[in-house]
């Protein structure tokens, strides 16, 4: 598992790893843990929702890298997903067809994070961030190398929606 993250309700839990997995589990609080009825993975780059109820897997999207970076946004009801196949790909999980959309961005993604305010911003290889309007991502509002020294590889938006912080 290379990143996780909550929802803001914490009924799901999302993670991205190496293998190119992107996960969600559903949580039970009645049971007090991990609901066995729905389960996201990815096996050969894949996005899959597994019933176990039924047995039946659904092929729902796919990265053809790791997937570094997982962050959902409960406001609008979306997971982002970013990868070392320098994609970020956007997922409606309550959907029948879950992409709502694949970016390119400058390079591989090592960090990202969403805001309050509903920005997405989005760090890279070769020192890039990009910052992006989460309900608008055809053009990044603002595109910059960063004045750190090496790649960012950890980020995260202040609270109130503000500005963010970056660190190598």
């Amino acid at each position: 598992m290379l990143d996780c993250c909550f929802s803001t309700d914490d009924s799901r839990f999302f993670s991205g790893s190496v293998d190119t997995s992107v996960s969600q589990y559903v949580i039970d609080f009645a049971q007090g843990e991990l609901s066995s009825n729905t389960f996201h993975y990815v096996s050969s780059s894949s996005f899959h929702s597994f019933d176990v109820r039924t047995g039946a897997p659904v092929v729902i999207g796919n990265h053809d890298k790791a997937v570094k970076c997982v962050r959902y946004s409960s406001a609008l009801g979306l997971l982002v997903s970013g990868s070392w196949d320098t994609r970020v790909n956007v997922w409606d999980v309550r959907a029948g067809t879950p992409l709502v959309g694949s970016f390119e961005q400058l390079g591989k993604v090592y960090a990202m994070d969403i805001s309050s305010s509903g920005k997405l911003v989005v760090a890279t290889s070769d020192r890039h961030v990009s910052i992006y309007d989460l309900r608008n991502l055809q053009k990044a509002e603002q595109q910059r190398e960063s004045s750190l020294a090496h790649q960012t590889r950890c980020l995260s938006c202040f609270p109130n929606g503000t500005g963010n912080v970056r660190r190598v």
